[in-house]
């Protein structure tokens, strides 16, 4: 190929490009104008019009009349179009299909087959619609109608307008644009008004189709979203039910709680939503209404959804709540008010106290969830958990396989495998119950906890502080505000080899204290003399009571107290053991109220009794103070003696302990 010829071909080319350009750009400017505003064309209006009485018949491709134009008389003519005055037009849209008339005050028929209307259009069919528009334009294939005025419609129980429309003839497809206004069930008590950019109606099916920037309002209930499908009753006199879609938010209005002094219950910071709003945002939403279309039956968002219930503004005590699931289903009473929420596919409820509060939020999960609502005031009562089930607050967390929300009690009850842990402890039980308002828990059933101790805040006596406290009970209970836990019922705690039992265990971990009630017995390992190898040995000791403060290192025994040791047993009424640092050694063992003690040498009583294991001397007084060895008895007012050698005081004196001193007293019995 030449120079030439390639430069020739490229010429082509563009006067081909060009004209294809000037061909499309044509086209599109004739679609333009076809939905442009337009006035009829200005006709010299005859002295006598040149027909009366006209009626028009147009033929489809088949041959059958697809309309058929009737007018009072015919105003003018031209070369391209004919205009009558008073029109009706009639659409025969087939046997399966309503007619369509079109009335005007004007109308223009042009050669093209297209018709213009103008002055008082009227567009109605055999049913209930209607429309009406100051101008209307009808081209054929497809059969549609269009307006760029602004436009007002009818239809059973609708009303309202738009800046524009759109009517496909054949169809029954009914486009409202440019702003959307519309009144549904116009005549019940509870009417539904939707503003919308676009709406679609089906004029031959019960559906209405709502598009872009959806408002709806009805009886303090509003809903918003980008898509909404309305379906009508056979009638079409009232809304069957609503399908809604893209950023869906559903709110709702709560009365007010009724309680005469206005306050929500004895308890002012309890959990509650009265009076505030509930707020459900979604991506799809479906609405049932109630025979009327007036009261709520059923609601169900799909596909995640989350409900917000909100404290109104200036409470300062309560919780703002908050539920998130993949379907969250809402069952309502015959006068539309909630009843019975369902979450299901993974559910979330949360907890956020209200502004100015210092407490932390607190959340549960689950796999599904049902929550109870009080009809009158919209607040929840019980919400119950399934499969899964979470707690979190803070560093706290809790598990179990089903959970029960008592919100007028601010209790969380898990129950079927439950467990609860923070940074400090475990608990296990067959039912964990959590006040979330508190903090306050209580464990029924199986008690098991754990309690990594600290050095700062040892709860358990003994040489081995720095390993985990374990308790048992068939019952614990715990104190937030005074973090104290308390364990009844057979109650045990262990650590290491040191154990404690009672019928009530209460230990405060932040204080360090450890009380044990009723039918006390501790085995700990302790260093009570300063012979042998020095390695702590078991003591045993049941009391009626035990108090146990880890900050100043004191045991206190009271009531029938019984300690068995390698080295010495004692009973007595009383016993304090003060232990050195660290809890494992005991500095001095002082017992009062009938004091006996048992030596490996012998025996001795009296009303007190002093131990010192650092020079392993026992010090007895009272005025019936005595002690025997090898059949031997010695008696006085104080008697102290060694527990490795025979050394005896006796009033301050030292004798042999083989010597024996009487009294003019009788040895007690």
């Amino acid at each position: 190929m030449t120079l030439g010829q390639i430069r020739l071909l490229k010429r082509g080319l563009l006067l081909l490009f060009v004209a294809s350009g000037a061909y499309v750009s044509h086209h599109v400017w004739q679609g333009l104008r076809g939905r442009e505003s337009r006035s009829l064309t200005s006709l010299d209006e005859p002295v006598d019009p040149t027909s009366r009485q006209i009626e028009i018949q147009q033929l489809d491709s088949e041959g059958n009349v697809a309309w058929t134009l009737k007018a009072a008389e015919s105003i003018g003519k031209s070369e391209s179009a004919q205009q009558f005055r008073q029109v009706e037009i009639r659409f025969a849209a087939g046997k399966e299909e309503t007619p369509i008339v079109v009335t005007a005050d004007r109308c223009e028929l042009r050669n093209d087959e297209a018709v213009f209307l103008e002055g008082n259009v009227v567009v109605r069919d055999e049913g209930s619609l209607r429309l009406e528009a100051a101008t209307l334009e009808f081209r054929r294939k497809p059969d549609r109608a269009w307006t760029t005025q602004p436009v007002r419609y009818f239809r059973d129980g609708l009303e309202g307008d738009a800046g524009s429309m759109r009517y496909l003839i054949g169809e029954g497809n009914l486009d409202l644009e440019e702003g959307v206004s519309m009144t549904l069930q116009r005549g019940s008590e509870a009417p539904i008004e939707v503003t919308s950019k676009r709406a679609v109606l089906k004029r031959r099916r019960n559906w209405l189709r709502y598009v872009d920037d959806v408002h709806v309002r009805q009886s303090g209930r509003s809903l918003d979203c980008n898509d909404l499908q309305v379906y009508f009753t056979e009638d079409r006199e009232s809304v069957e039910h609503l399908e809604a879609y893209e950023n869906v938010d559903l709110r709702m209005n709560v009365s007010a709680s009724e309680e005469p002094d206005g306050r929500s219950g004895d308890n002012p910071s309890r959990v509650t939503s009265e009076p505030g709003r509930k707020r459900l945002l979604t991506d799809k939403l479906e609405v049932y209404l109630r025979e009327g279309g007036e009261h709520l039956e059923r609601v169900r968002a799909l596909e995640g959804a989350r409900l917000v219930m909100t404290l109104p503004e200036g409470v300062r005590a309560g919780y703002h709540k908050e539920l998130e699931g993949y379907t969250l289903a809402f069952d309502f009473d015959e006068e539309g008010r909630l009843t019975v929420l369902r979450g299901r596919g993974g559910v979330m409820l949360g907890l956020t106290p209200v502004a100015g509060s210092k407490e932390q939020k607190k959340i549960v999960t689950a796999r599904q969830l049902e929550t109870d609502f009080d009809p009158i005031t919209g607040d929840m009562l019980e919400t119950r958990c399934e499969r899964s089930v979470t707690f979190e607050q803070g560093d706290a967390r809790a598990e179990a396989e089903q959970g029960t929300f008592r919100v007028a009690e601010s209790l969380l009850v898990l129950q079927e495998s439950p467990r609860l842990w923070d940074e400090r402890a475990r608990l296990e039980a067959d039912e964990i119950r959590i006040n979330v308002d508190s903090g306050d828990v209580e464990g029924h059933g199986g008690v098991r906890s754990t309690t990594q101790s600290a050095s700062d805040s040892r709860v358990f006596p003994g040489d081995e502080s720095k390993e985990a406290v374990y308790f048992v009970a068939d019952r614990v209970s715990y104190d937030r505000e005074k973090d104290q836990a308390v364990y009844t019922d057979r109650a045990r705690g262990f650590q290491g080899q040191n154990r404690i039992e009672a019928d009530r265990i209460a230990i405060s971990q932040s204080a360090g204290d450890l009380d044990a009630r009723g039918g006390v017995r501790t085995v700990i390992l302790q260093r009570l003399s300063g012979g042998g190898d020095g390695k702590p040995r078991p003591t045993v000791t049941l009391a009626d009571e035990l108090d146990y403060r880890s900050r100043t290192d004191v045991m206190l025994y009271r009531g029938h107290v019984d300690m068995r040791a390698e080295s010495m047993s004692l009973t007595s009424e009383k016993l304090d053991l003060k232990l050195a640092p660290g809890g494992g050694e005991v500095r001095e063992l002082l017992a009062n109220g009938q004091v006996e003690i048992q030596t490996q040498n012998g025996k001795a009583a009296g009303d007190a009794a002093r131990y010192s294991p650092g020079d392993e001397q026992v010090t007895v007084t009272g005025e019936r103070a005595w002690l025997e060895n090898d059949g031997k008895l010695t008696e006085a007012k104080q008697l102290t003696f060694s527990l490795t050698d025979d050394t005896i005081f006796v009033d301050g004196q030292e004798q042999n302990r083989t010597k024996t001193t009487y009294s003019s007293k009788p040895r007690p019995n």
